[in-house]
């Protein structure tokens, strides 16, 4: 059994499972990403859904109530690469250099969609820094990591939530050589919906000059609490070019939670405990509830702790970074991730009937430039510059305290405390 089309993330899990191979990704009609199985080939043995995290949400061991910390490698070249504080770079540098290991990333293929590889020794990790908005290709990265495990390899896999639970569902068991860590997520979109924005960027350039990377965290203007995101887009020529969040119709529509996989808003995993033994992302909002003593420029990560096992690995590469101990709250109010799905944006309906064959050409001037959109951005651009970016920050924290999502993050905290402390009396 197959877990329903709504609910699925595409993790892959159930194509690494298949002894048959008869599992495969395909797309229903609104265009949204579906596993089906070859009813011809299937010899009925369940492994697909004993691998599904959806079906069988794996348990992890040894989970810690969360330590939150902002962190960046002191690598500074290193850091501005990054999208955030680099600490995802860091502990692959340390797995495949110092540990001999093994580590899991995504890197974008030659039309820009990402997969997931295992780096070793030999392997250029500084391929898989940076941000991806969209969902990344897994079939296959599980058994590889089952293959590495079962050798006694040492192994970081660093993913989605529901990648994550993913690997734990299909691995079956834990093991002490594994290491992950999830990532906050917003939500993807499909890889179709990508593609087809890639090939809309293509056309308004043309083919004399095509597009040689595609950069969605780009720091060549600076940084900032609210993490306004900048878009480089790289050319043949040389040339490179410059967006806002605001100025580009993916971009803009990613961020305003406008175009994700349906699975997204009802997501699983996008919640405490989080799956990975550590968990990583922008720290939205850094110095809003307490001032940090050492803000890079280029940015800091949010590290959250999650397991004993994430607590050593942690220490162990602590000597690469400049770190800092964090409230947790001042993470779960300003990184609504950590703790729930995102919510559908305003423009997402109405958008859904467009995604089953995207005209980005089309979308962008219906939903993007048109006048009553245009008004929005330029309020919330207008608010931002003459608040600033940290008395935005301020404004938001108290919207949240007014609205109950700070209280709802509280609550999450204290079911987490409670489930743990249940549990330890328990043993």
């Amino acid at each position: 059994m197959l877990c329903d089309a709504e609910k699925c993330t595409a993790c892959a899990s159930c194509i690494d499972a298949c002894p048959k191979g008869c599992v495969q990704f395909t797309y229903d009609a609104s265009g949204h990403t579906v596993p089906v199985a070859d009813a011809q080939r299937c010899v009925q043995c369940g492994l697909c859904e004993k691998a599904c995290p959806v079906l069988h949400p794996p348990r992890k061991q040894s989970i810690l109530f969360p330590q939150v910390y902002c962190a960046c490698s002191t690598d500074d070249d290193l850091v501005h690469r990054a999208a955030s504080g680099g600490i995802a770079t860091e502990i692959t540098r340390y797995f495949i250099r110092e540990k001999r290991g093994y580590a899991c990333g995504v890197r974008n293929d030659g039309d820009f969609i990402p997969a997931f590889v295992l780096l070793d020794a030999e392997s250029d990790y500084t391929a898989i820094s940076g941000s991806r908005y969209v969902h990344s290709r897994a079939d296959g990265i599980y058994a590889k990591v089952r293959d590495c495990l079962q050798k006694g390899s040492e192994v970081f896999f660093c993913g989605l939530p529901c990648q994550v639970a993913a690997l734990y569902a299909f691995l079956g068991t834990e093991y002490d050589t594994l290491y992950t860590a999830d990532i906050v997520c917003h939500g993807c979109t499909e890889e179709r919906v990508y593609k087809s924005y890639v090939d809309f960027l293509r056309r308004s350039r043309g083919q004399a000059d095509p597009i040689v990377g595609i950069d969605y965290a780009c720091k060549d203007r600076g940084w900032s609490v609210l993490i306004q995101k900048l878009m480089r887009i790289s050319y043949a020529s040389g040339e490179q070019q410059y967006r806002w969040s605001q100025q580009d119709p993916y971009l803009s529509l990613f961020m305003d939670c406008a175009i994700y996989k349906p699975a997204c808003y009802t997501c699983g995993f996008s919640r405490l405990p989080r799956q990975g033994d550590l968990t990583l992302g922008d720290f939205f909002g850094i110095g809003t509830m307490r001032k940090i003593k050492n803000l890079h420029a280029d940015g800091v990560s949010m590290v959250m702790v999650n397991t004993v096992k994430g607590q050593e690995l942690l220490r162990q590469i602590s000597p690469r970074l400049r770190m800092e101990k964090r409230d947790v709250r001042e993470a779960v109010y300003f990184n609504l991730n950590l703790w729930r799905p995102s919510r559908k944006g305003a423009l997402h309906d109405a958008l859904a009937r467009e995604m089953g064959d995207p005209d980005w050409a089309k979308i962008s001037e219906k939903y993007f430039n048109n006048p009553s959109e245009k008004r929005k951005r330029s309020v919330r651009k207008a608010v931002k510059t003459v608040a600033g970016d940290r008395n935005t920050a301020r404004l938001m924290l108290l919207t949240y305290k007014l609205n109950g999502t700070a209280a709802k993050a509280d609550e999450a905290l204290n079911k987490l405390r409670n489930e743990l402390e249940n549990s330890a009396e328990n043993i």
